[in-house]
Parts: C-alpha cells; structure tokens; sequence
C-alpha cells in the first residue's frame, strides 16, 4: 500500500509540476506577445517620428531656398495621389515644359497638367486655389507651379522649379 501511496503521491507531484510548468510557459507566451505588440507600436511611433523628420527638415529647405512653404489644402478637395499644374504665360513653350517635365513625373509617377495663363479661366482658377490655400495673389507676368496632395500644397514660380525642387516637393508630398 505505502508503494502505491508513493506512486501516486509522485505522481501527482508530477502533474503540479507539469501544470505549473504550462502555465508558466502560457505566461511566458502571452508575455512575449505582449513584448512583441509594444514593439510594434515603438516601431510605428518611431516611423512616424522619422517622417515628421524629414518633412520639418524638407519645409525648413522650401523656406530657405524657395522662399516658400507648403500650406493646406483640404479645402480643395482632392482626394488621391500627387499632382504637379503648371500655369504657364505666352512667352513660355508648353512643348518645352513637357519635354522637361513629362520625364521626370514619369520617373516619380505623378500626373503634370499644362494650363495656358492666356485662357482667362485658368488665370481664374490660379487665383482661387492661391486664394484659398493662403498663397499671395499671382503676378499675372508670372508662370507657376502647382503641387498638391489630398492635405498640402506648394506653390513656385516656374523659374524656380528645377529637378532637384521638383523632386523634393514629391518627396515631400509623398510623406
């Protein structure tokens, strides 16, 4: 009978010690999905703060070297992607700004549409999105350069709107 007792008696140790090994890798477990989901959200809130980042760091280079920063424009409307206008004048060839602009929105997906200032509904509709997003009223022996997403929009003087500006203003854009 004492053998049997002992059997048992080890044998429900036995279990206890199995049970109390499961839930302490059960713990474990659930502890390591608990560290996995925090870094996780650590890793979120750092790429948010690296984006942030860049586009304080890329709005600082508009400021100094265009004399220009983005500003808002939900009120417009648009809803998806980048898009780059250009508002030309008559002195400017709209076959030379595609051949100069076409290729590199290619290289970066974007669509560019060519707006004539001759055309007094483009002058028109320049000056509403300017008025609206907070721009100053264009000079009308100017040639300008839309860029705009869903949220921001920066306005350029088409001289100044070179491919490394183009560049950075959808870099910029696409954050």
């Amino acid at each position: 009978m004492r053998g049997q007792r002992q059997t048992i008696l080890l044998f429900a140790t036995s279990l206890l010690l199995i049970t109390a090994n499961a839930l302490s890798i059960n713990y474990h477990a659930g502890r390591l999905s608990d560290l996995k989901q925090e870094c996780l959200d650590l890793e979120r809130q750092i790429s948010g703060l690296m984006k942030e980042q860049k586009a304080t760091t890329l709005e600082q280079w508009m400021l100094h070297e265009l004399g220009t920063c983005p500003k808002n424009a939900s009120m417009l409307g648009m809803t998806q992607g980048i898009n780059a206008t250009i508002f030309f004048q008559s002195n400017v060839s709209r076959q030379d700004l595609a051949l100069k602009f076409n290729p590199l929105a290619e290289t970066i997906n974007i669509t560019v549409t060519y707006l004539s200032l001759i055309d007094q509904e483009n002058v028109e509709l320049l000056n509403e999105i300017l008025l609206k997003t907070g721009f100053p009223e264009p000079n009308l022996g100017q040639s300008y350069m839309i860029l705009l997403n869903s949220s921001k929009i920066i306005c350029l003087r088409l001289e100044q709107a070179t491919d490394e500006v183009f560049r950075k203003c959808v870099e910029y854009l696409a954050i």
